[in-house]
């Protein structure tokens, strides 16, 4: 239970950010990083016993009462929007016991290690559930193309491609890129669509 002696999120967050006493990015590392605090010590006690809310919190929050910026929460939404998101007015039921990433393109080191490290950041900690008879779909694949050779790639150039197409149906879910650096964007996207909903089911746009 959170001690209500202590000052609010919302009240420190403001003034450490328009006092220039802590940056947004410090708020930031505080709750990713838990790195040692050197103002506003209730701040990140507070931010280590609550790190999955003030993650999104911390932005909302540490911005100055007289800005004019207006934050919208999304659900199932990517972040950064990609130059184009289209959408329709259905959901998809996803099988996250079940579900694979499946290469159907090139195959890479690079691309395996991704497949492990989304799996558990899209389904991570979701218990599975029955679909609804009403929701479109239970995806279990996403098939992956990657068009060139990603052998012997260790980072990206400046001239490397970090474009995508990521397609979610209720039938099938492809992510097509001309390298695996896009691929990798597009997972990201990918793990980011798929949300779960209070009751348990984990759904996608």
């Amino acid at each position: 239970m959170l001690d209500k002696s202590l000052p609010s999120f919302k009240d420190i967050a403001i003034k450490t950010h328009r006092d220039r006493t802590l940056t947004l990015m410090q708020v930031y590392d505080w709750v990713l990083n838990g790195r040692p605090a050197k103002t506003e010590e209730h701040f990140r006690a507070f931010a280590t016993r609550k790190k999955l809310f003030v993650v999104s919190a911390a932005f909302r929050y540490s911005i100055p009462k007289d800005s004019n910026y207006v934050d919208t929460p999304t659900v199932g939404q990517p972040w950064p929007m990609p130059v184009r998101y289209d959408t329709k007015a259905e959901t998809v039921s996803v099988d996250a016991k079940n579900f694979q990433f499946k290469s159907i393109g090139v195959h890479c080191d690079i691309l395996e290690a991704a497949y492990t490290r989304y799996k558990g950041l899209t389904f991570g900690g979701y218990r599975v559930v029955k679909p609804y008879p009403r929701v479109k779909g239970n995806l279990k694949t996403l098939d992956v193309f990657v068009k060139n050779s990603c052998s012997g790639k260790i980072y990206p150039s400046l001239n490397s491609s970090e474009s995508y197409q990521l397609t979610v149906s209720s039938s099938h879910a492809r992510l097509d890129a001309d390298e695996v650096w896009g691929a990798l964007r597009g997972l990201e996207t990918f793990s980011q669509i798929v949300y779960r909903k209070e009751s348990g089911e984990v759904w996608s746009y």
